[in-house]
């Protein structure tokens, strides 16, 4: 997905971002998709809405591939479609992945949420997302970018956010995106 689309819901700063030498990031951490780079480009790390936070590449380089989140995984799916919000995922399945998955975390919010990739493939651009509060699974096969678009645009009723969230913090006065 376009970043433009990202970018007409929720503007970005207006200093630019810090440059990112991708090259250099890919060399030590392996290849991360092309949606997550624009992002970090256009927007820099940071927090949506008071609430969601995108880290950068040195944040992800320290967390590292994780190895065991398909048990936790498979223990959410298995208490049911209200727990599940597969956003085009065939089924629970696709959500949660297999024993052989690994999982790179991108970002999370102020609860217990946090957002991965689920490694899928050697294309990054092919890593769907999963975004977890250890009693509900988002899951969106397009991408971050594609995520923050639904869930910023309304499209997409998050089950690992508290409901209302994201009006609740636009009622607060939450900033659109702060820097972090």
């Amino acid at each position: 997905m376009d970043i433009t689309q990202l970018t007409r819901l929720v503007p970005p700063p207006i200093e630019p971002a810090e440059i990112v030498r991708w090259d250099e990031v890919e060399a030590r951490i392996g290849k991360l998709p092309d949606d997550y780079k624009e992002l970090i480009s256009t927007y820099g790390p940071g927090t949506f809405w008071g609430d969601l936070t995108v880290n950068g590449p040195e944040w992800i380089e320290e967390s590292g591939a994780q190895h065991d989140l398909v048990e936790i995984l498979h223990r959410i799916a298995n208490r049911g479609p209200e727990s599940v919000n597969l956003s085009g995922a065939p089924d629970g399945r696709a959500a949660v992945g297999t024993e052989s998955d690994q999982y790179l975390a991108w970002g999370g919010a102020s609860g217990t949420q946090t957002g991965f990739w689920r490694v899928t493939d050697a294309d990054p651009n092919k890593w769907p997302v999963v975004f977890t509060e250890l009693s509900a699974i988002d899951y969106e096969p397009a991408g971050l970018v594609a995520y923050l678009v639904s869930l910023f645009g309304g499209a997409f009723d998050s089950v690992a956010l508290p409901e209302d969230w994201l009006e609740d913090s636009r009622d607060l006065g939450a900033p659109p995106f702060e820097r972090g």
